[in-house]
């Protein structure tokens, strides 16, 4: 339970980053290459099928741990960049 739990949010937090680094492209107007969207999928459909192949109980773990993961890498990258603009 606990190991599905921390696997959740190393992934959450790999993901932030994948996710933050597709998505600058969008920022700066040009469009992010379809290979980097498409790298997206693996780190949840791994983590997922992963749990459920050891265990279907571990399913909400996992995903609350992946959630969580993302929720606090946007908060920690929230207020680093309020920091550095200030």
């Amino acid at each position: 339970m606990v190991l599905a739990l921390i696997a959740g949010i190393a992934c959450g937090v790999g993901q932030f980053f994948l996710l933050r680094r597709t998505l600058r492209p969008l920022s700066e107007g040009k469009n992010p290459s379809a290979l980097m969207l498409l790298s997206q999928l693996p780190v949840p459909i791994v983590l997922l099928l992963g749990c459920a192949m050891i265990n279907v109980k571990l399913l909400p773990f996992a995903g609350g741990g992946f959630c969580g993961g993302l929720v606090l890498s946007a908060a920690a990258n929230l207020l680093i960049e309020k920091k550095k603009k200030d």
